[in-house]
């Protein structure tokens, strides 16, 4: 169970990145992950997971503000869609992303989104898996 003190420095360490976020324009991970660092350290989390659980627990926090700033943008009526969906139909090409390399990693098995996985989606799941 993880005690009220630490609760407390998440908050802090949450605060801090944000003013700072805010005051110098940098990225929150660029203070949350070092914090974060030392909040492990404390609780004598495993030294060889540390550092991925700080960057993705910095990951997961831009995951729920994008959202958050999408979804008021759009209120806003400031999405122009037509671009939007303009650049995902061409980016993949743009960068040179074959079909056959870029859509078994992103196939979630969803029939409405990829009808069907390649041949090598079960080789790369399984990859992904093996640790």
């Amino acid at each position: 169970m993880i005690s009220w003190e630490f609760i407390l420095l998440y908050l802090v360490a949450g605060s801090v990145a944000g003013f700072l976020a805010g005051l110098l324009g940098v990225g929150g991970g660029v203070v949350i992950v070092p914090i974060l660092m030392f909040i492990f350290t404390a609780q004598h989390f495993p030294v060889d997971h540390m550092i991925h659980m700080a960057i993705g627990t910095s990951l997961a926090s831009i995951m729920f503000t994008s959202v958050s700033s999408f979804r008021a943008h759009h209120l806003y009526g400031a999405v122009n869609w037509s671009i939007v969906v303009g650049k995902a139909k061409t980016s993949r090409r743009r960068i040179g992303f074959k079909e056959s390399v870029w859509r078994p990693l992103f196939w979630s098995g969803e029939p409405s989104l990829f009808p069907e996985p390649l041949p090598g989606a079960a080789t790369c799941t399984a990859w992904l898996n093996s640790e």
